[in-house]
This record gives structure tokens, sequence and C-alpha cells, in this order.
């Protein structure tokens, strides 16, 4: 991997019902959280107990196109269902593969590409499309413009040079699933973190995370630094292993290891968990 960097910074702006993509009428809203993931976690609705929580408050959830789980108008209709269809159809690939076969990805840490797509090269800018929509909408609802090389590599230009993509393995829920004995049924999206100058106030840099289950796509955006490497490496995309800096609930467990210091302390205690 090599950098460069430039002198470019990210500016606030209001879309005010303008396409964030193509500039037309907004008349259309992206689920913040895949409708599809959405249905197969929790059933097609309606729902009885179902909240999203944002820090200390709780939304109820009625059905998967409830308006709690969706970005504001941001994008225009063709643009969100016609020109990112294929999009939506890598990452259902994608996340179905990791559904179904996940006590050997996690034991492994790597999911091989090709077994998700036949052309696992295209299926995986695909996917890597699919996230850059999302972060889109994501900065277009928070009134930060979304940069042209966004849209350039939604339109089909490559490489993604300021997008740094992180593929996690959250071992601190897969341990709190276990101590609470909750089902892994879970959607997750981070908050939206801004970098700014000291001085300025000007923004440098924005990240954030979006997670399905114990799986976390991580991403930061800073157009400081530009990056030679694909979005999605393969054939066999790597995962590493994440987890907070909050560890009561595993200390409750008796862990004897402090796994924020041992990595192999928590790859030994997936690997007793679900291997053979």
């Amino acid at each position: 991997m090599t950098w460069r960097y430039r002198r470019l910074l990210l500016n606030r702006r209001s879309y005010n019902g303008v396409c964030w993509w193509c500039g037309g009428i907004a008349d259309s809203r992206e689920h913040q959280y895949k409708r599809a993931d959405v249905v197969r976690e929790f059933g097609s609705g309606p729902y009885s107990g179902l909240v999203r929580w944002r820090g200390a408050d709780s939304y109820r959830i009625r059905g998967p196109n409830s308006n709690v789980l969706k970005f504001g108008r941001t994008l225009c209709q063709p643009c969100n269902n016609v020109r990112s269809q294929p999009f939506d159809q890598a990452y259902d690939s994608f996340i179905e593969h990791l559904r179904a076969n996940e006590r050997q990805i996690i034991l492994a840490r790597v999911i091989h590409l090709p077994a998700v797509w036949g052309n696992w090269t295209d299926g995986s800018v695909a996917l890597a499309r699919y996230f850059v929509k999302h972060i889109g909408c994501r900065l277009a609802d928070a009134d930060v413009e979304v940069p042209a090389e966004l849209i350039g590599f939604l339109d089909g230009q490559l490489p993604l040079r300021s997008l740094l993509f992180g593929w996690e393995i959250r071992a601190d829920l897969l341990v709190t699933f276990e101590y609470k004995q909750l089902p892994p049924d879970s959607l997750w999206l981070g908050g939206l973190r801004s970098h700014t100058q000291a001085r300025t106030g000007d923004i440098v840099a924005i990240d954030s995370h979006v997670g399905y289950r114990w799986f976390r796509l991580s991403w930061v955006y800073d157009d400081r630094l530009q990056s030679t490497a694909p979005a999605v490496p393969g054939p066999d995309l790597a995962l590493n292993i994440g987890y907070s800096t909050k560890w009561t609930e595993i200390a409750r467990m008796g862990l004897a290891i402090e796994l924020r210091r041992r990595r192999e302390a928590v790859s030994g205690w997936l690997r007793s968990k679900f291997g053979t």
C-alpha cells in the first residue's frame, strides 16, 4: 500500500431535496439498515417489541419499512431503485454467504470471495459500491457534501483512493451474546464522527461503521490520503478481530487473559466456541 497527500477538505452542504448522486429530485429514502437484513433477522413484521436505540433514546419499529430505519430524502428513485440495483444484489449475496457460513468464517477469519460471486472481482467492486452509496446517504443526511470521488466511483471510475474499509469479526459482540444469552440477530450503525482542524473547524476526515450480527464494516474517508489498495482485497478477504475497550462483560465471564492485549486469547476463545 502506498500513500500520498493532498490539500483538500470536506465541505458542509445541505442538499435541500436534491439527489446527491445525479442532481435530480430527491424523492426516495434509502434504508440505513438494509431492508433484506431486517427481514432476514426479524421477519416481515409487524413487530411488537422491536426497537432501535440511539444513545439513551429508543424508537419503536413496526415493520421493515419504518421511517426509523431510513435516511431522509437524499436520493432520487432511479438512483436508489435502478442504478444501484447491482450493488444491492452484490451485498445481498455477500451477507447471505456470511450468514450461511458463520461458523467456518469465524474460525478461518477469512471470506473466500469466489464462493460468494461467480466473478468475484466484479462482485467485490459492486459490494464496495453498495457501501459507498450507504456512506453517501449518511453524509448527505448529515449535511456534509458527498465527495466527487465517491460519486465517480459509483459511476464506474476506479480506483477508490480516499476511502478505507476495515473488515472485522466483533469478538466483544460474540462474548456478549453468549454471556447475556442473547440471540445474535442484531444490526448496528455507528455514530458519524468528524475530525476537524482545531484552528479553522474544517472537516478533514469522517468515519463510522455498519454491522450485521458479529460482522462489522468500518470506514474512514480522508481525502488527504490516497491508497492504491483495492477496496475489497481478494480472493480471500481477511477479517480482523475487533473489540471495544470496555471489558466488564468479559471480566464477569472470568477470562484470565486481558483480551485487549492478547489477540491470541480471542482467537483461542473463538476456536473453543466454534471449533470441533
